[in-house]
């Protein structure tokens, strides 16, 4: 669960506070007005006709300058100087009073008067704009939009009052993220009882860890094992989860550290967090709402589609129009992947009758000229017209538009590299970076590597273009 440090979030703040102050002097001019406190045009035409001048930009940006140096000089933008909700609304409040009195200090100073009346207005309104705005990149910085409506899953490696600490921390405070504790792993002490009196049950030494995770969903290990264990056995711990695509959590027992690069979360049990990076934060955020706009989108504009390969399923072949199967979505998570039906519907009984077909080296499984499809079917694959249900997987949150394609169950036991496992870090896609190559003629391996290829490389940008590349690829294929 990688969500974005405190020195993110804070450095975001410079920009947005300026968006929000800007908002606030524009909001301040048409209250002030209404309440005629100033005088303001009275149509949009003459404020259209109105002068910008020079001066006038000037000062504008002189102000911006000045909000942004008080709220440094009152502490906004230090993360170490964190506290109660009270406590930062104060500064604020004493940031927004200090500029209101400055800028009609400047405006006797420079012979341009600001109207009390707006003053009185202005300082209100900074105050709420800058708060609600910095709520909302919280909000959205402090989330890891990888899961979605899914709750992020975690082992605690190690036992004691600290680790205590922690989950009754996560559980009493919402803002540090929701998730669940599956259990703990330790070798057995007296230290487990502060776990186990909170009805975290214990998975079993830390010797099994490794077969514990091959069992379980798990998305971070939160490790919080004393100095001499620590040394002995976090290093194989840390490896295990870099192959396996997990999250990890350094419990550290001092709050001291202070840089730019690494920050301690947490108020009572402190830990180091390191993860996944990339689609979390804002990235992420924005990632979700392409996935949402865009598959709303898709929905609508092939909808027609949708129609005609419904109606041409259910009168070419007897069964169902949609065929779902079990795939392994974000952590291994199992989920019904949406297709229409391109097979017989006894598809799935006669598969060991074409097993011997199979042409596909590795644990994957693809026949040529399948005698289960049907005429409509291969159409249907040939221009992956079958896969369109899959946009209201991307809905439901189970898939993203681009991703690493669900494999399945069978698939992931006979892939023998662990650190593949890596590719359930982010949550399966639609189309990726092999669907737009060589469609029909990629390895498994290939596809393996090309999927931790894009999570190594993923950008927003890289999605975007993936998405506009898949239309031609499909266009073009040969094969399905």
């Amino acid at each position: 669960m990688h969500i974005p440090s405190l020195w993110e979030r804070y450095r975001s703040y410079k920009v947005w506070d300026l968006v929000a102050v800007s908002l606030a002097m524009t909001a301040s001019l048409w209250l002030a007005g209404t309440v005629h406190l100033i005088d303001r045009p009275d149509s949009l035409r003459e404020a259209l006709d109105y002068r910008v001048r020079v001066g006038s930009v000037l000062m504008v940006a002189g102000s911006l300058g000045m909000w942004r140096l008080l709220f440094w000089g009152y502490g906004l933008y230090d993360p170490w100087r964190r506290g109660k909700w009270r406590i930062k609304a104060q500064r604020l409040l004493a940031a927004c009073l200090t500029g209101a009195a400055i800028m009609g200090l400047m405006g006797v100073i420079t012979g341009r008067p600001v109207r009390p009346g707006y003053l009185a207005v202005l300082c209100p309104c900074v105050f709420c704009f800058v708060a609600a705005v910095r709520f909302s990149v919280s909000r959205i910085m402090g989330r890891d939009w990888r899961f979605g409506a899914f709750t992020p899953q975690v082992i605690l490696v190690g036992s004691g009052q600290r680790m205590a600490d922690f989950v009754l921390e996560h559980q009493e405070k919402r803002h540090s993220g929701q998730l669940r504790v599956v259990g703990f792993v330790d070798d057995d002490w007296s230290g487990s009882k502060a776990l186990l009196d909170l009805s975290i049950p214990h998975l079993g030494p830390i010797s099994q860890l490794p077969a514990i995770m091959d069992k379980t969903i798990v998305d971070a290990l939160v490790i919080g094992l004393p100095v001499r264990k620590f040394y002995e056995e976090t290093e194989w711990i840390l490896d295990l989860a870099a192959t396996r695509g997990v999250d990890i959590k350094l419990m550290l027992s001092t709050d001291r550290l202070r840089s730019r690069r690494f920050w301690l979360e947490g108020e009572g049990a402190k830990f180091l967090s390191a993860g996944q990076d990339g689609m979390s934060g804002f990235q992420g955020f924005l990632k979700r709402m392409l996935d949402i706009v865009g598959a709303l989108s898709a929905i609508l504009v092939f909808s027609p589609f949708f129609v005609a390969s419904a109606l041409a399923v259910k009168l070419s072949s007897p069964g169902p129009v949609i065929f779902s199967q079990w795939r392994a979505g974000l952590g291994m998570r199992p989920f019904r992947m949406l297709k229409f039906r391109s097979m017989v519907a006894d598809a799935e009984e006669r598969l060991k009758d074409v097993a011997a077909l199979n042409y596909e080296s590795g644990p994957a499984f693809k026949i040529k000229n399948d005698p289960r499809v049907t005429r409509v079917g291969a159409f249907l694959r040939r221009y992956s017209i079958d896969e369109l249900p899959q946009f209201f997987n991307v809905l439901r949150g189970e898939m993203s538009l681009v991703g690493p394609r669900p494999l399945f169950a069978y698939e992931i036991d006979r892939i023998e590299d662990p650190t593949v496992k890596r590719r359930f870090s982010v949550k399966p896609g639609i189309t990726g970076l092999w669907q737009i190559g060589d469609r029909g003629n990629v390895t498994f391996e290939e596809r393996l590597r090309l999927d931790m290829e894009y999570i190594d490389s993923w950008s927003l940008l890289l999605d975007i273009k993936i998405l506009l590349k898949t239309p031609l690829a499909v266009l073009g294929a040969r094969t399905s």
